[in-house]
Protein backbone atom coordinates (compact mmCIF):
# COMPACT_ATOMS: atom_id res chain seq x y z
CA UNK A 1 0.00 0.00 0.00
CA UNK A 2 1.55 3.29 -1.09
CA UNK A 3 1.22 6.80 0.21
CA UNK A 4 -0.65 7.86 -2.90
CA UNK A 5 -3.45 5.41 -2.17
CA UNK A 6 -3.94 6.66 1.38
CA UNK A 7 -3.13 10.33 1.76
CA UNK A 8 -1.90 11.43 5.18
CA UNK A 9 -4.59 12.53 7.57
CA UNK A 10 -4.41 16.13 8.80
CA UNK A 11 -2.50 17.58 5.84
CA UNK A 12 -5.55 18.92 4.03
CA UNK A 13 -6.18 22.67 4.29
CA UNK A 14 -9.41 23.77 5.97
CA UNK A 15 -11.97 25.19 3.62
CA UNK A 16 -14.85 27.55 4.18
CA UNK A 17 -15.42 31.09 5.43
CA UNK A 18 -14.24 32.00 8.93
CA UNK A 19 -16.45 34.71 10.40
CA UNK A 20 -14.02 35.68 13.14
CA UNK A 21 -11.66 37.60 10.84
CA UNK A 22 -14.25 40.15 9.63
CA UNK A 23 -15.31 40.70 13.25
CA UNK A 24 -11.71 41.17 14.38
CA UNK A 25 -11.03 43.49 11.44
CA UNK A 26 -14.12 45.59 12.19
CA UNK A 27 -13.12 45.86 15.86
CA UNK A 28 -9.60 46.95 14.91
CA UNK A 29 -10.96 49.59 12.53
CA UNK A 30 -13.35 50.96 15.16
CA UNK A 31 -10.63 51.15 17.81
CA UNK A 32 -8.21 52.75 15.34
CA UNK A 33 -10.83 55.31 14.36
CA UNK A 34 -11.63 56.19 17.97
CA UNK A 35 -7.98 56.38 19.05
CA UNK A 36 -5.97 57.54 16.05
CA UNK A 37 -8.28 60.20 14.63
CA UNK A 38 -8.30 62.36 17.81
CA UNK A 39 -4.55 61.85 18.19
CA UNK A 40 -3.82 62.93 14.60
CA UNK A 41 -6.16 65.91 15.00
CA UNK A 42 -4.38 67.03 18.18
CA UNK A 43 -0.96 66.77 16.57
CA UNK A 44 -2.16 68.59 13.46
CA UNK A 45 -3.70 71.43 15.45
CA UNK A 46 -0.50 71.84 17.48
CA UNK A 47 1.22 73.09 14.32
CA UNK A 48 -1.50 75.66 13.57
CA UNK A 49 -2.07 79.19 14.83
CA UNK A 50 -5.37 80.00 16.58
CA UNK A 51 -8.03 80.90 14.03
CA UNK A 52 -9.95 84.16 14.29
CA UNK A 53 -12.80 85.72 12.28
CA UNK A 54 -10.34 87.92 10.41
CA UNK A 55 -7.42 85.53 10.00
CA UNK A 56 -7.47 81.80 9.23
CA UNK A 57 -5.23 79.30 10.98
CA UNK A 58 -1.72 79.01 9.53
CA UNK A 59 1.07 76.45 9.85
CA UNK A 60 3.76 77.42 12.34
CA UNK A 61 6.47 75.98 14.58
CA UNK A 62 6.31 78.90 16.98
CA UNK A 63 3.93 77.02 19.29
CA UNK A 64 6.56 74.42 20.16
CA UNK A 65 9.23 77.08 20.36
CA UNK A 66 7.18 79.09 22.85
CA UNK A 67 6.39 76.03 24.97
CA UNK A 68 9.86 74.52 25.25
CA UNK A 69 11.89 77.73 25.42
CA UNK A 70 9.62 79.76 27.71
CA UNK A 71 10.96 80.94 31.04
CA UNK A 72 8.01 79.50 32.98
CA UNK A 73 7.99 76.07 31.35
CA UNK A 74 10.08 74.24 33.94
CA UNK A 75 8.31 75.88 36.87
CA UNK A 76 4.91 75.00 35.47
CA UNK A 77 6.08 71.47 34.67
CA UNK A 78 7.32 71.11 38.24
CA UNK A 79 3.94 72.19 39.59
CA UNK A 80 2.20 69.62 37.42
CA UNK A 81 4.56 66.81 38.44
CA UNK A 82 4.24 67.75 42.12
CA UNK A 83 0.44 67.74 41.93
CA UNK A 84 0.25 64.43 40.04
CA UNK A 85 2.83 62.70 42.26
CA UNK A 86 1.18 63.80 45.50
CA UNK A 87 -2.29 62.80 44.34
CA UNK A 88 -1.03 59.42 43.05
CA UNK A 89 0.78 58.64 46.32
CA UNK A 90 -2.30 59.52 48.38
CA UNK A 91 -4.56 57.38 46.17
CA UNK A 92 -2.13 54.47 46.31
CA UNK A 93 -1.77 54.60 50.09
CA UNK A 94 -5.52 54.73 50.72
CA UNK A 95 -6.43 52.17 48.06
CA UNK A 96 -3.67 49.74 49.05
CA UNK A 97 -4.58 49.93 52.74
CA UNK A 98 -8.25 49.21 52.06
CA UNK A 99 -7.38 46.44 49.58
CA UNK A 100 -5.09 44.78 52.13
CA UNK A 101 -7.78 44.87 54.80
CA UNK A 102 -10.37 43.53 52.38
CA UNK A 103 -8.30 40.77 50.76
CA UNK A 104 -5.67 39.65 53.30
CA UNK A 105 -7.66 39.83 56.53
CA UNK A 106 -10.97 38.49 57.77
CA UNK A 107 -12.54 41.93 58.02
CA UNK A 108 -16.35 41.64 57.92
CA UNK A 109 -18.59 42.87 55.08
CA UNK A 110 -15.97 42.24 52.39
CA UNK A 111 -18.52 41.90 49.60
CA UNK A 112 -20.21 45.14 50.60
CA UNK A 113 -16.92 47.04 50.70
CA UNK A 114 -15.94 45.72 47.29
CA UNK A 115 -19.32 46.66 45.80
CA UNK A 116 -19.25 50.15 47.33
CA UNK A 117 -15.77 50.77 45.91
CA UNK A 118 -17.23 50.88 42.41
CA UNK A 119 -19.78 53.59 43.26
CA UNK A 120 -17.32 56.56 43.31
CA UNK A 121 -16.06 55.58 39.86
CA UNK A 122 -19.42 56.40 38.28
CA UNK A 123 -19.67 59.85 39.89
CA UNK A 124 -18.72 62.61 37.40
CA UNK A 125 -15.43 64.24 38.26
CA UNK A 126 -16.77 67.78 38.12
CA UNK A 127 -19.54 66.82 40.57
CA UNK A 128 -16.97 65.28 42.91
CA UNK A 129 -14.81 68.42 42.90
CA UNK A 130 -17.86 70.64 43.36
CA UNK A 131 -18.85 68.63 46.43
CA UNK A 132 -15.43 69.20 47.99
CA UNK A 133 -15.72 72.92 47.24
CA UNK A 134 -18.96 72.96 49.19
CA UNK A 135 -17.24 71.13 52.05
CA UNK A 136 -13.81 72.79 52.28
CA UNK A 137 -14.03 76.16 50.58
CA UNK A 138 -12.47 78.89 52.76
CA UNK A 139 -15.60 81.05 52.51
CA UNK A 140 -18.60 78.78 51.96
CA UNK A 141 -17.25 75.39 53.05
CA UNK A 142 -19.50 73.58 55.50
CA UNK A 143 -16.55 72.21 57.48
CA UNK A 144 -14.98 75.65 57.87
CA UNK A 145 -18.27 77.25 58.87
CA UNK A 146 -18.97 74.60 61.51
CA UNK A 147 -15.48 74.79 63.02
CA UNK A 148 -15.44 78.58 62.96
CA UNK A 149 -18.77 78.67 64.78
CA UNK A 150 -17.66 76.01 67.25
CA UNK A 151 -14.38 77.77 68.15
CA UNK A 152 -15.66 81.34 67.62
CA UNK A 153 -12.88 82.29 65.22
CA UNK A 154 -12.33 83.45 61.64
CA UNK A 155 -9.46 81.05 61.05
CA UNK A 156 -9.67 79.00 57.84
CA UNK A 157 -9.18 75.35 58.77
CA UNK A 158 -9.47 73.83 55.28
CA UNK A 159 -8.69 75.34 51.88
CA UNK A 160 -9.10 73.27 48.73
CA UNK A 161 -7.88 76.17 46.58
CA UNK A 162 -4.26 75.23 47.27
CA UNK A 163 -1.86 72.65 45.88
CA UNK A 164 -2.26 70.32 48.90
CA UNK A 165 -6.02 70.74 48.62
CA UNK A 166 -5.92 69.78 44.96
CA UNK A 167 -3.81 66.72 45.83
CA UNK A 168 -6.30 65.70 48.51
CA UNK A 169 -9.36 65.97 46.27
CA UNK A 170 -7.72 64.19 43.35
CA UNK A 171 -6.25 61.52 45.61
CA UNK A 172 -9.60 60.77 47.21
CA UNK A 173 -11.23 60.67 43.79
CA UNK A 174 -8.83 58.03 42.41
CA UNK A 175 -8.50 55.95 45.59
CA UNK A 176 -11.22 53.46 44.45
CA UNK A 177 -9.22 52.78 41.30
CA UNK A 178 -6.15 51.96 43.39
CA UNK A 179 -8.33 49.74 45.59
CA UNK A 180 -9.52 47.69 42.62
CA UNK A 181 -6.03 47.36 41.12
CA UNK A 182 -4.39 46.28 44.38
CA UNK A 183 -7.27 43.97 45.32
CA UNK A 184 -6.56 41.90 42.22
CA UNK A 185 -2.87 41.70 43.13
CA UNK A 186 -3.51 40.73 46.76
CA UNK A 187 -6.14 38.17 45.77
CA UNK A 188 -3.72 36.35 43.45
CA UNK A 189 -1.05 35.81 46.12
CA UNK A 190 -0.32 32.45 47.69
CA UNK A 191 -1.04 32.71 51.44
CA UNK A 192 1.53 30.05 52.37
CA UNK A 193 4.35 32.58 52.83
CA UNK A 194 2.22 34.75 55.09
CA UNK A 195 1.13 31.74 57.11
CA UNK A 196 4.76 30.68 57.49
CA UNK A 197 5.70 34.14 58.72
CA UNK A 198 2.86 34.11 61.25
CA UNK A 199 3.87 30.68 62.51
CA UNK A 200 7.44 31.98 62.90
CA UNK A 201 6.27 34.63 65.34
CA UNK A 202 5.88 37.68 63.10
CA UNK A 203 3.09 40.12 63.83
CA UNK A 204 0.40 41.05 61.33
CA UNK A 205 2.02 44.38 60.51
CA UNK A 206 5.43 42.73 60.10
CA UNK A 207 3.96 40.20 57.68
CA UNK A 208 2.28 42.98 55.73
CA UNK A 209 5.47 45.05 55.53
CA UNK A 210 8.07 42.34 54.94
CA UNK A 211 6.08 39.75 52.95
CA UNK A 212 2.82 41.02 51.45
CA UNK A 213 3.95 44.44 50.23
CA UNK A 214 7.22 43.08 48.86
CA UNK A 215 5.32 40.55 46.79
CA UNK A 216 3.06 43.34 45.56
CA UNK A 217 5.85 45.74 44.53
CA UNK A 218 5.33 45.22 40.74
CA UNK A 219 1.59 45.83 41.14
CA UNK A 220 2.30 48.90 43.30
CA UNK A 221 4.59 50.36 40.63
CA UNK A 222 2.09 49.72 37.85
CA UNK A 223 -0.79 51.16 39.90
CA UNK A 224 1.23 54.27 40.71
CA UNK A 225 1.93 54.80 37.00
CA UNK A 226 -1.77 54.59 36.13
CA UNK A 227 -2.77 56.92 38.98
CA UNK A 228 -0.04 59.39 38.02
CA UNK A 229 -1.30 59.54 34.44
CA UNK A 230 -4.90 59.94 35.61
CA UNK A 231 -3.88 62.84 37.86
CA UNK A 232 -1.67 64.67 35.38
CA UNK A 233 -4.40 64.58 32.73
CA UNK A 234 -7.09 65.70 35.18
CA UNK A 235 -9.34 68.44 33.83
CA UNK A 236 -11.92 69.38 36.44
CA UNK A 237 -9.58 69.53 39.42
CA UNK A 238 -7.14 72.18 38.06
CA UNK A 239 -9.96 74.01 36.31
CA UNK A 240 -12.09 74.49 39.44
CA UNK A 241 -9.57 74.49 42.28
CA UNK A 242 -6.45 76.20 41.02
CA UNK A 243 -4.62 78.31 40.51
CA UNK A 244 -7.04 81.29 40.12
CA UNK A 245 -8.88 81.75 43.38
CA UNK A 246 -11.11 84.40 41.83
CA UNK A 247 -12.48 81.98 39.25
CA UNK A 248 -16.18 81.63 39.92
CA UNK A 249 -17.77 78.24 40.38
CA UNK A 250 -20.62 79.12 38.05
CA UNK A 251 -18.28 80.06 35.20
CA UNK A 252 -19.74 78.72 31.91
CA UNK A 253 -18.20 75.53 30.59
CA UNK A 254 -17.16 77.06 27.20
CA UNK A 255 -15.37 79.89 28.97
CA UNK A 256 -13.69 77.48 31.37
CA UNK A 257 -12.61 75.29 28.47
CA UNK A 258 -11.19 78.32 26.65
CA UNK A 259 -9.33 79.35 29.79
CA UNK A 260 -7.86 75.88 30.28
CA UNK A 261 -6.98 75.56 26.60
CA UNK A 262 -4.86 78.68 26.93
CA UNK A 263 -3.51 77.55 30.32
CA UNK A 264 -1.32 74.43 30.04
CA UNK A 265 0.58 72.90 32.94
CA UNK A 266 -1.23 75.04 35.54
CA UNK A 267 -1.45 78.14 33.27
CA UNK A 268 0.88 79.97 30.93
CA UNK A 269 0.98 83.52 29.67
CA UNK A 270 1.32 82.59 25.99
CA UNK A 271 -1.93 81.54 24.30
CA UNK A 272 -0.16 79.78 21.45
CA UNK A 273 2.24 77.98 23.76
CA UNK A 274 -0.68 77.10 26.01
CA UNK A 275 -2.67 75.61 23.17
CA UNK A 276 0.27 73.51 22.05
CA UNK A 277 1.15 72.41 25.57
CA UNK A 278 -2.37 71.14 26.26
CA UNK A 279 -2.61 69.33 22.94
CA UNK A 280 0.75 67.63 23.28
CA UNK A 281 0.10 66.59 26.89
CA UNK A 282 -3.28 65.09 25.99
CA UNK A 283 -1.76 63.29 23.00
CA UNK A 284 0.92 61.79 25.26
CA UNK A 285 -1.77 60.73 27.74
CA UNK A 286 -3.45 58.61 25.05
CA UNK A 287 -0.55 56.16 24.78
CA UNK A 288 0.72 56.11 28.36
CA UNK A 289 -2.28 54.32 29.96
CA UNK A 290 -1.87 51.50 27.44
CA UNK A 291 1.67 50.84 28.65
CA UNK A 292 0.51 51.14 32.25
CA UNK A 293 -2.26 48.61 31.66
CA UNK A 294 0.22 46.15 30.18
CA UNK A 295 2.47 46.68 33.18
CA UNK A 296 -0.45 45.98 35.49
CA UNK A 297 -1.20 42.67 33.78
CA UNK A 298 2.44 41.66 34.01
CA UNK A 299 2.57 42.77 37.63
CA UNK A 300 -0.39 40.58 38.44
CA UNK A 301 1.49 37.55 37.14
CA UNK A 302 4.77 38.61 38.73
CA UNK A 303 3.36 39.27 42.16
CA UNK A 304 1.35 36.05 42.23
CA UNK A 305 3.21 33.23 43.96
CA UNK A 306 0.49 30.69 43.31
CA UNK A 307 -2.31 30.35 40.81
CA UNK A 308 -5.05 29.70 43.37
CA UNK A 309 -6.61 32.60 45.30
CA UNK A 310 -6.18 32.52 49.08
CA UNK A 311 -8.98 31.15 51.24
CA UNK A 312 -11.05 33.60 53.24
CA UNK A 313 -9.40 32.65 56.54
CA UNK A 314 -5.82 32.47 55.28
CA UNK A 315 -4.69 35.58 57.15
CA UNK A 316 -6.20 36.04 60.58
CA UNK A 317 -6.93 39.17 62.50
CA UNK A 318 -8.99 39.48 65.69
CA UNK A 319 -12.66 39.13 64.88
CA UNK A 320 -14.82 42.26 65.13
Amino acid sequence: MTATEHPAIGLSKPSGFDAKWPIIGAAVLIVAWLALVPLVFLLWQSFMTPASPGMPAMFTLANYSNVYTGAETFRLLGNSLTFASGAAVLSLVLGTSLAWLNERTNTPFKSLVYALSVVPLVIPGILFVTAWIMLASPKIGVLNLLLQRAFDTDHVFFDVYTLPGMMWVDGIQHAPLAFLLMSAAFRSMDPSLEESALMSGASILQVARRVTLRLALPALAASFLILFVRSIESFENPALLGPRRSMKLCMPIPAMWDWLRHTPLRCSSSPRAASTGNRVSRAMAVATPLSAARATVRAGWTSAIGAMPPPASSFFMPRW
